[in-house]
């Protein structure tokens, strides 16, 4: 019977490993899938502002698009702030990848891509920015790292998303202006017009707001059977000692037993030999 108990016990922790296995191995593919073919978003109503992660708040958004709207008008400059959940990409490079492809997409920039595109990720903690071709002259590799060191990054330390990006975004349009008068830039190059609302909506903000509800309560799930997973390994294990405890102690039981008889046939054959002698 213990045999028994012991063999489906151990079949059962081997079912559970099993599904903790699958369970794995589905997260690092889905993780994997995120960061090598994910697919390029359409750019929302407001074209400029893509916030995913529901971070920016009202008077940023409203900074970005009026900024925007004269960049636009004087020299075709266009800037867009996404916030992602991940940024896909395994290093920056493919971070930056994925960055031109959006901006390809979205013609962000025109025909000759007078583009800026910054992404922030807090789930991440990580930003990463790109240039168009037009604007490559001005915003090389080496200079986002100043732009960020002292724009972004003393915000993103201390938690304040929505200030550090309103803040090194406009460092981004006040170097990317000074560009277009030095080198005489104009609107006159084909820039096709945005999409984008004159300011956005508090509806659309509280729209928004599910979001991280569901993200709140995937993670308080996932949470939860983790801890149902750990709860029933334990037991399993407990079970297993249990049983394996009151096996040795019904064989030292039955040990004890044999030697108490031995002892009594013992002492009874030498009872019959004492009588023999008589």
């Amino acid at each position: 019977m213990t045999k028994i108990l012991h063999s489906k016990a151990a079949r059962l922790l081997s079912v559970i490993l099993a599904l903790l296995m699958i369970f794995s191995v589905c997260s690092v593919g889905a993780a994997a899938e995120s960061a090598v073919g994910t697919d390029v978003p359409a750019p929302s109503s407001t074209f400029y502002i893509y916030d995913e992660e529901n971070i920016l708040g009202v008077a940023t958004k409203n900074a970005i698009l009026t900024r925007n709207g004269q960049m636009y008008e004087k020299y075709g400059i266009q800037i867009a702030v996404m916030t992602l959940k991940e940024i896909p990409g395994a290093d920056i490079n493919a971070k930056g990848d994925y960055l031109h492809r959006v901006i390809d997409s979205w013609q962000l920039g025109g025909v000759t891509e007078k583009g800026l595109l910054l992404a922030v990720s807090v789930t991440q903690q990580d930003y990463v920015a790109v240039a168009g071709d037009g604007l490559s002259a001005e915003f090389p590799v080496q200079s986002w790292s100043e732009l960020f060191d002292k724009n972004l990054e003393p915000k993103f330390s201390t938690g304040e998303y929505d200030a550090g990006i309103l803040e090194v975004f406009t460092a981004m349009a006040d170097k990317a202006e000074l560009y277009a008068v030095n080198v005489g830039m104009t609107a006159a190059d084909g820039t096709p017009e945005p999409t984008a609302s004159p300011e956005p909506e508090v509806e659309e903000e509280e729209e928004k707001k599910p979001g991280f509800f569901v993200r709140f309560l995937k993670t308080v799930g996932m949470i939860i059977f983790i801890i149902l997973v750990i709860l029933i390994i334990g037991f399993i294990v407990i079970y297993t000692h249990g049983q394996m405890v009151l096996k040795k102690r019904r064989e030292a039981r039955r040990r004890a037993a044999m030697q108490a008889r031995a002892r009594r046939n013992e002492q009874r054959q030498n009872n019959d030999d004492v009588w023999n002698r008589y």
